[in-house]
């Protein structure tokens, strides 16, 4: 159960839905409970101050079903309410989805927050209420996170930085499961038989388009890396935004290099990846970072910032494709090293990547949250 509709698009929707198909595929029955059931009109914002919360729904919910079920699978706020608050003794699992506690440590560091300071400056006054509005909203939720933590048997965590956070936090480490998402293995099998030779300076970014991805700093990259060595194409991927707003992020020499595809069916993307050499991820923080193994998967080297997901991805891929944050001098550095490879040394790479990749199909990942709940549903 989550916040988000359910659908294989793209980001956390995505990752649950795979992970749905793949217990159902091996035999187990899963229902789903998401935002959009329990307000299938959505909500006005008295109704989000003076009607019932998320959480309070779903407890009325799981007062009339829990007992249908095994697993209890929620995503970080849903269920900050003791077991025995629903009568229910099978197991509660804490899901996280980029851990809103360590987001907020990394979003406060330089040079993030310098950024984000700035174009807060810049912004509307009615857009500052709106995002105090967030805050206070995030604020609630942390206290609601905390009792989550508390009443779950057991409590996920997608990257080492957030198992280090917790057990700091006095979680108990026996209570932990640190587990990444997986990608369908039928993506990476197909992905995996992409031809590596031959390719020009193409370079992809596939994220959504916000300021904690890093698309303040792209056009700067582009130019950076353009001065060095003339790229042929890069390549924006995903982001749901509309070319003219995507183009406001870059000089108008830089244009002519730009190929933008705002929206794609998952099926597309490995055509839609297919030309690139190298990608880059500036990303601040991340909860994981599935774009990265999307990529990784079509034997695509990525440059990132060695932050929370990433690190975890590409460190024992090969260190040095993570870069400090901010520095995007470095993080171009790397990109021309990997565009000026030769064919040799490029397929080397291409082909490890390939097998990292290999570590987040959605098969094991599965195979091994379904051994987690049988060790505890056993004890």
């Amino acid at each position: 159960m989550g916040h988000h509709a359910w659908g294989n698009t793209m980001g956390i929707p995505k990752v649950f839905f795979d992970l749905k198909r793949e217990y159902e595929r091996i035999g187990h029955h899963v229902d789903t409970l998401s935002y959009y059931d329990l307000y299938p009109k959505g909500q006005n914002k008295l109704a989000r101050i003076f009607g019932p919360t998320f959480p309070e729904l779903i407890l009325k919910y799981l007062k009339k079903n829990a007992y249908k079920y095994d697993v209890i699978d929620a995503n970080f706020e849903c269920v900050p309410y003791p077991k025995k608050a629903f009568n229910y003794d099978g197991l509660l699992l804490f899901r996280s989805h980029g851990l809103p506690q360590v987001y907020e440590i990394y979003e406060n560091r330089p040079p993030y927050k310098t950024i984000n300071d700035r174009l807060i400056k810049n912004i509307k006054i009615k857009t500052r209420f709106g995002n105090l509005y967030r805050f206070l909203d995030r604020k609630v939720g942390l206290k609601e996170l905390n009792a989550s933590i508390e009443y779950a048997d057991i409590v996920h965590v997608l990257n080492s930085h957030e198992y280090d956070f917790l057990s700091s936090e006095g979680v108990p480490k026996e209570k932990l499961v640190l587990l990444p998402n997986g990608l369908q293995d039928t993506y990476i099998e197909k992905a995996s038989s992409q031809e590596l030779n031959n390719k020009k300076n193409n370079i992809s970014f596939l994220a959504s388009w916000t300021i904690r991805k890093g698309i303040t700093e792209l056009n700067q990259i582009l130019n950076e890396i353009n001065s060095q060595l003339p790229i042929d194409e890069f390549h924006l991927l995903g982001g749901d935004q509309p070319e003219k707003v995507v183009l406001k992020e870059f000089e108008a020499n830089n244009y002519s290099k730009l190929k933008i595809t705002p929206k794609f069916e998952q099926d597309e993307l490995i055509s839609l990846l297919s030309p690139s050499k190298v990608g880059i991820f500036p990303s601040y923080v991340e909860g994981f970072g599935l774009a990265v193994v999307e990529q990784l998967a079509c034997g695509i080297p990525v440059v990132a910032y060695n932050v929370p997901g990433p690190a975890d991805i590409l460190g024992p891929l090969d260190s040095s494709l993570l870069i400090e944050s901010g520095d995007t001098k470095s993080l171009c550095k790397k990109v021309v090293e990997i565009l000026n490879m030769t064919d040799e040394a490029y397929e080397k790479l291409a082909r490890r990547c390939k097998e990292r990749a290999q570590f987040y199909s959605m098969t094991k990942v599965a195979e091994s949250f379904l051994n987690v709940y049988k060790k505890h549903l056993k004890n």
